[in-house]
């Protein structure tokens, strides 16, 4: 039973995955971790955050932003690497982390609401744009979901929901490409593993189709309002790990 509310779980959150192009796996990893514990929740939900970045960048590759792409992935693939040369300290901190993540997280849920209603031409610092893109590789080695802080910056330097999507879901094709050829050579999939991982496919693909079709009748207005409340709902799923 546990099992069939697990796909139950990532059919939902991969129809949400689709409409934003993130959200999907920080939204997941919570219920999944009590379903079928982490060891198993992890490098699923990475494979099909991989899976789910090809899917979105097939369908839209016309709109990819290879500036803003070049920039993020540059910074947030050095944040990777130094969580992953540091990961069993770091995870001697876990909790601490995850707690200032969320934490952050909603801040920039708040921020992302307020620039709606109150729009202002004021630019990201190099400090704070360092902070993100570091701290979002850094968390995204640890735990898969270093989607939020990623989503914090790139959607104020992309507004277009189409370009939002697409660059995305480059990066995650890349990101969770490297993650799993890093679980592929530590031993992470096991058989039991890989039987979970084959069987999450259709309930992810049926997702996915879902949400990428009500994301077609999604005016742009809307589309950030649910990509702030998604943040939201991101940051308090945090406390919940």
């Amino acid at each position: 039973m546990a099992i069939m509310w697990f796909y139950v779980v990532i059919f939902i959150t991969n129809i949400i995955q689709g409409i934003t192009g993130f959200a999907g796996t920080i939204l997941a990893m919570p219920i999944s971790i009590a379903l079928v514990g982490y060891a198993h929740a992890r490098p699923i939900l990475n494979g099909l955050g991989l899976l789910a970045g090809i899917y979105i960048w097939i369908r839209n590759k016309s709109s990819v932003q290879w500036l803003v792409l070049r920039e993020v992935f540059i910074y947030v693939v050095i944040g990777l690497i130094i969580g992953l040369l540091f990961k069993q300290q770091l995870e001697m901190h876990e909790t601490i982390l995850l707690q200032g993540l969320g934490v952050l997280i909603l801040w920039l849920s708040i921020k992302g609401f307020y620039r709606l209603r109150y729009p202002s031409t004021k630019k990201i610092s190099s400090l704070q744009r360092l902070g993100y893109l570091l701290g979002s590789g850094i968390i995204h080695a640890l735990f898969i979901s270093g989607g939020p802080l990623l989503v914090g910056y790139v959607s104020q330097k992309i507004p277009d929901k189409s370009a939002f999507r697409a660059t995305l879901a480059v990066i995650w094709t890349l990101l969770n490409g490297f993650m799993l050829v890093y679980d592929l050579i530590s031993g992470v999939y096991t058989p039991e593993v890989w039987l979970l991982q084959w069987g999450s496919i259709p309930f992810w693909f049926i997702g996915m189709l879902v949400g990428s079709w009500l994301c077609r009748y999604m005016s742009q207005s809307l589309f950030m309002k649910i990509t702030y409340i998604l943040l939201a709902i991101s940051g308090i799923s945090i406390f919940l790990q």
